[in-house]
């Protein structure tokens, strides 16, 4: 741009954020700047980098496996990674790259809830139950057979079984 015209420029640009966005960025920013760190990457993701899917994948692995960030919070940070590079006029780091959204979709089912645990039960907790269980009893044997289908299959939100003991997504004996 001619001289002068840059910092107009990235004046109007800046103003099409609100304050709420100006923090999303900050904050994914800030998640970026103490992720990248590790390998040494630049700040920007520059357009036609090679690495930038990489580059992505590896940051939503390490907000879902290395902090207590839920998808929310992960969606906006990305949001405001991506819009922060777009503002250095880079294109979007995640354009063109295949399968983007399915990606996300599938980091989504592992991160959305809060009250939701990402962790399994230790195994250490799960052997006391079993030890403490009477198998005289039916409902505590019914239920170490049952805790331990779960501990198998590691079920999630997509298992077949009652939400609810009452009210929507309850027991259905037709169902289960």
């Amino acid at each position: 741009l001619a001289a002068g015209l840059q910092d107009r420029v990235h004046a109007v640009m800046d103003n099409r954020y609100s304050t709420s966005s100006w923090r999303s960025m900050n904050a994914g920013m800030a998640h970026w700047d103490k992720f990248r760190d590790r390998f040494d990457w630049d700040r920007i993701i520059v357009t036609g980098d090679p690495d930038r899917g990489g580059k992505m994948v590896a940051f939503a692995l390490y907000l879902m496996d290395e902090t207590e960030v839920v998808y929310a919070s992960l969606d906006a940070y990305f949001w405001g990674v991506r819009n922060f590079m777009k503002l250095q006029f880079q294109l979007d780091p995640v354009k063109g790259i295949p399968y983007w959204d399915e990606w996300m979709q599938s980091v989504k089912v592992l991160s959305y809830v809060p009250s939701e645990p990402r962790q399994p039960v230790p195994l250490e907790v799960i052997k006391r139950i079993v030890a403490d269980a009477d198998p005289a009893s039916f409902e505590d044997v019914q239920f170490v057979n049952f805790m331990i289908d779960l501990l198998l299959s590691f079920s999630r939100t997509e298992c077949p079984c009652p939400k609810t003991f009452e009210g929507r997504d309850n027991f259905d004996p037709e169902r289960h």
